[in-house]
């Protein structure tokens, strides 16, 4: 209570006013640009904010951007197929599918061996680069008295960020799918290495035996149990992390009694640890329903919904499944709806009244496919991993029937996509790669360092270099220096030369006559090479104390001339002159015979 009532005591009111009063004085006219700045997002963490939101980043961007103007990076080229088949068993058909990367960067596949639609075990396969198949070897087979005796169907593979181990999860079946009879639960297996996998050491599957089974869709909303024609489906486990709500959510295909027509919907489990597993609710918008059942908005055709898939993309979970009796009749119906199908979320949310926050959105762009995966390579790239499905509509049936066929999604601002065929990761190039301080990439069509210009020709053109001194006025990364010439014409000008002060010329490209460093001019007016100023661009760098005559310099031969040759501040030094003559005495003698005298001068 003391404490409470000094900090709201008068006298404290009035520090703090003054405070902030003080505070607003120094910084008040840079709180505006403080909170804009703190509020304007980098959306591709490299220092820039994008042109979009005011700054000066001109891709700013949760998705890579795509090199296109290369013959190996061509948006028009046939799209990537992997093929399954290079393994003796030839009836490896691709549907039901799962790509994870290790630490290494190394790409797993996994899948059921179909041999059109009867699979008995799962399938291993690597890719370096998603654009081609090494064959590992079996992954995972049945138990011919367990719970999963006729086959494995559907794997995916997850790794447990709380430890090294990963876990596959995948259908375990008793019979094949046109059984009606057939049961259909959900397993799991572990492995350290992505190679050696061992189904769980339990079963929470009442009435079954073996290991591995950890949920059975028993369900409010299902059929499950029901005695009726394929009512025991529970197969397509898709596992993601909801981390709002600290739990682990699987998606997976049942046999609804919700609504009418009879049909498959997705509904969703929820776990603590991978392995114990209750319903969380079922999604709604994966039914067709009459339209006296609430079907308007929701998905009015089909009824078979499959294969879920969920990926993130900007704050938003979108989940993709397969409905493989919608019409895909390209010939009679304008605008049909593809099989695969996808709604979006802004969470994760599920319930047992139809998780109305999971709005139906529409058909994929790509007919001709079912059960696809989505990989996303560093975060920023979505490629979507399609079967061909045995009809006629992709375009790449019969040949590649049951092959997977790799498309990239590029996402609209409104959660729409469109698809390419160029998925080659070679080809990629990060949105933070890109931004005004970058190095501008030749031959990339890109504009790296945004300055409006791609591939930029004073940079990318071939080298023009007039006067032949390595630097260039255009294709500068050609040249033997990269710097600009601003003087293609003269050899001594050049991006680096010597800067020489008050010569009228802007020897270094600087763009300033005068410039920081500049060197003096050599003043040498008599020619000897020895200057009165800019001594460092003379030919020696004493001083000459007598600039018009070019006999006296420093080093000069000193001559007996009352001046100072050599420059060392004496004259005629060092005995150049004759010594003197000086007078000692004179004698004049009487006079002689003609009447004159004679004198005598004696020197020494």
């Amino acid at each position: 209570m003391y404490l409470k009532e000094r900090f709201y005591s008068p006298r404290m009111k009035i520090y703090f006013l003054t405070a902030t009063l003080l505070l607003f004085f120094l910084f008040g006219s840079q709180i505006p640009d403080l909170l804009a700045s703190a509020n304007t997002p980098d959306i591709d963490d490299d220092g820039f904010i994008g042109e979009q939101s005011g700054g000066n980043d001109c891709v700013d961007s949760l998705q890579s951007k795509y090199i296109t103007s290369t013959q190996a990076c061509n948006p028009n080229s046939l799209p990537t197929f992997l093929e399954s088949k290079v393994d003796p068993d030839s009836d490896d058909d691709i549907a039901d599918h799962a790509w994870i990367q290790d630490d290494s960067g190394l790409y797993h596949l996994f899948f059921q061996n179909e041999d059109q639609g009867y699979g008995d075990y799962i399938e291993h396969y690597t890719a370096t680069d998603l654009q081609s198949l090494t064959y590992v070897g079996p992954a995972l087979m049945q138990n011919p008295a367990g719970w999963d005796s006729y086959g494995l169907w559907a794997p995916y593979v997850i790794k447990n960020p709380a430890g090294s181990l990963y876990y596959m999860f995948y259908s375990g079946v008793t019979a094949g799918g046109s059984d009606p009879d057939a049961e259909q639960r959900i397993g799991v297996a572990t492995s350290p290495d992505l190679t050696t996998w061992t189904k769980y050491p339990l079963n929470n599957c009442l009435g079954t035996a073996g290991d591995g089974c950890v949920y059975d869709c028993n369900e409010s909303w299902t059929r499950w149990g029901s005695g009726e024609p394929y009512d025991n489906q529970c197969r397509d486990p898709f596992v993601i992390r909801d981390e709002v709500n600290n739990r682990w959510l699987m998606f997976m295909t049942v046999n609804s009694n919700i609504g009418l027509p009879a049909g498959q919907m997705i509904s969703v489990a929820q776990s603590p640890d991978l392995i114990n597993w209750a319903g969380a609710g079922y999604i709604l918008a994966t039914k067709k329903l009459y339209a006296d059942q609430g079907g308007v908005g929701l998905q009015l055709t089909g009824h078979v919904a499959e294969n879920p898939f969920v990926t993130e993309y900007n704050n938003n979970f979108y989940l993709f499944f397969t409905d493989y009796t919608d019409q895909e009749d390209y010939y009679n119906i304008p605008n049909p709806r593809t099989e695969i199908q996808y709604l979006s979320s802004p969470d994760l949310s599920v319930d047992d009244q139809g998780s109305l926050n999971w709005a139906y959105r529409g058909s994929i762009p790509d007919p001709g496919v079912n059960a696809s995966e989505i990989v996303v390579p560093y975060g920023d790239t979505w490629i979507m991993s399609q079967s061909i499905a045995a009809n006629p509509y992709s375009g790449d049936w019969p040949t590649h029937t049951r092959d997977l066929r790799l498309k990239r999604m590029i996402w609209n601002d409104d959660g729409t996509f469109t698809t390419s065929n160029l998925t080659k990761l070679s080809c990629r190039v990060a949105s933070g790669d890109i931004n005004p301080d970058a190095t501008e990439v030749c031959s990339d069509g890109i504009d790296n360092d945004c300055n409006g210009q791609i591939d930029d020709p004073a940079l990318c053109d071939p080298c023009v270099d007039n006067d032949h001194d390595g630097y260039g006025t255009s294709g500068f990364a050609l040249c033997p220096y990269s710097q600009p010439d601003c003087n293609d014409d003269n050899i001594n000008i050049y991006s680096g030369a010597t800067e020489y002060c008050d010569d009228g010329v802007d020897s270094n490209c600087d763009g300033l006559d005068n410039g920081p460093g500049c060197v003096v001019l050599c003043i040498d007016r008599d020619g000897d090479d020895y200057g009165t100023a800019g001594l460092e661009a003379c030919e020696y760098v004493q001083p000459d104390c007598n600039d018009n005559n070019q006999n006296i310099h420093p080093g000069a031969l000193e001559i007996c001339d009352g001046l100072d040759n050599n420059c060392n501040s004496q004259i005629d030094e060092g005995g150049v002159c004759p010594r003197p003559r000086k007078i000692k005495w004179e004698i004049c003698d009487v006079p002689d015979d003609m009447g004159g005298g004679a004198c005598y001068i004696y020197y020494y």
